[in-house]
């Protein structure tokens, strides 16, 4: 009997929600997804996206009626929510009265970055997923005290691939520096004095929100005015000499900005060259100066830009170090993050998060393997009952240190057996 899920997440090609809903129906899972942007207007225009914020209210009824009439009439062994930014306590309390295990994939760095509802809804779920690893010492106040579990990011290898450029791509996304990413302050600022110190470098900014929120005169020219997605996504990725992997910095509820995003495993998936910012996180995944490019100020970017576009045969060694081994070879290798030291992230639905030691064929390295279960998800017939505790219990889940022996982390709630 298959695990039955509730998938709540967007379903655009490329998006890391429908990455982890088609990955977890590939290994078997009875999956129904409710595509939050069929409910939700994604209207640009401002004075569209004023009426939205009148009808909000609506919608987030509307939203969560369907959850629950879709969960009525299914009978999901499990609600797994990507975000779930619209999903109200209510709703969430109202499945685990019907003995449905609640867990939520939160891939982003501060739940309070994405309004009230959310802050207050975080909490009800009985285990968070997440993916910025300085929140295991460091937990961002809407999830103090509350059972959480770290599961690094991936890629897609259905999307994040290398693939065939013809003259067309590379006349549209062959620049010196590519930045695609949102917007932030922290971003902005970082790219605003790299252009008043190389104001002749060839940038092209593509993202959500740089046109509405940038306030750098010097970036006009170089913001393109719209988001790059799925394939064209990775064709500008795998086209531009130097793709910059820019954090999002310090927001609301937090105590630091992230070490790495999505783009640290998606660029070399997709082939290009890197430039990431430094941080402790990504050099475990990375030897810096053979399989990534670092810089720590505006003064070294500037510099290792000016170095890289004079030395491509370097940049082209770098890139092809990284590129992850077999990527999406096999069933289980859904998100797999592979780096030159053979690290890996592999999503597959298993009773735990397992850490072991293994060897690696490519470079006969230590390798650390992660298999996380999207949301640690064990099937029913799998589950321990006997040392597991009812839906709602306490959440035991935890972050294992690297180099550590084979440790198996579970949460300590059951998942119900189908009913009849």
């Amino acid at each position: 009997m298959s695990l039955r899920i509730l998938f709540l997440g967007e379903s655009w090609y490329g998006s890391c929600a429908r990455a982890c809903c088609y990955a977890l129906r590939r290994l078997g899972c009875d999956v129904t997804d409710i595509d939050m942007q069929t409910i939700v207007p994604q209207w640009r225009q401002r004075s569209n996206r004023a009426i939205r914020r009148l009808l909000q209210p609506c919608i987030i009824r509307e939203y969560n009626q369907l959850i629950l009439e879709r969960a009525s009439r299914i009978r999901p062994d499990i609600l797994l929510a990507f975000k779930g930014p619209f999903v109200e306590s209510l709703t969430l309390e109202t499945l685990r009265q019907s003995k449905i295990a609640l867990y939520n994939y939160y891939p982003d760095t501060s739940p309070s970055a994405h309004g009230r509802l959310l802050t207050e809804s975080i909490r009800r779920y009985d285990c968070v997923f997440y993916t910025k690893r300085f929140w295991s010492l460091n937990p961002p106040q809407a999830l103090a005290g509350r059972p959480s579990a770290f599961v690094p990011h991936g890629y897609d290898p259905d999307v994040h691939r290398v693939l065939s450029l013809d003259p067309r791509d590379r006349a549209e996304y062959s620049h010196d520096v590519t930045v695609i990413a949102s917007h932030t302050l922290h971003k902005e600022r970082l790219l605003s004095e790299l252009v008043r110190r190389r104001p002749n470098v060839d940038l092209h900014i593509y993202g959500s929100r740089w046109l509405e929120s940038s306030r750098s005169p010097e970036l006009n020219g170089h913001i393109r005015g719209f988001a790059l997605f799925g394939s064209q996504y990775a064709r500008a990725l795998q086209a531009a000499r130097i793709s910059l992997a820019i954090m999002s910095g310090k927001v609301a509820g937090v105590a630091q900005g992230d070490e790495t995003t999505t783009r640290t495993y998606e660029i070399p998936a997709c082939g290009g060259f890197m430039l990431h910012e430094r941080s402790p996180e990504l050099l475990e995944f990375y030897d810096e100066g053979t399989e990534v490019a670092c810089f720590g100020s505006v003064e070294e970017l500037a510099s290792k830009i000016e170095y890289y576009l004079a030395h491509p045969e370097e940049r082209e060694a770098v890139a092809r170090g990284r590129l992850p081994a077999s990527a999406g070879a096999g069933l289980n290798q859904e998100f797999r993050a592979r780096s030159g030291k053979a690290r890996s992230t592999i999503l597959r639905p298993n009773l735990a998060l397992q850490r072991t030691n293994v060897r690696s064929s490519s470079r006969n390295q230590k390798t650390h393997v992660l298999r996380p279960t999207a949301a640690m998800l064990a099937h029913p017939e799998q589950t321990h009952r006997g040392n597991v505790p009812s839906p709602g219990a306490k959440c035991t889940a935890h972050t294992t240190q690297r180099a550590e022996p084979v440790t198996t982390v579970t949460p300590s709630h059951s998942l119900p057996a189908k009913r009849p």
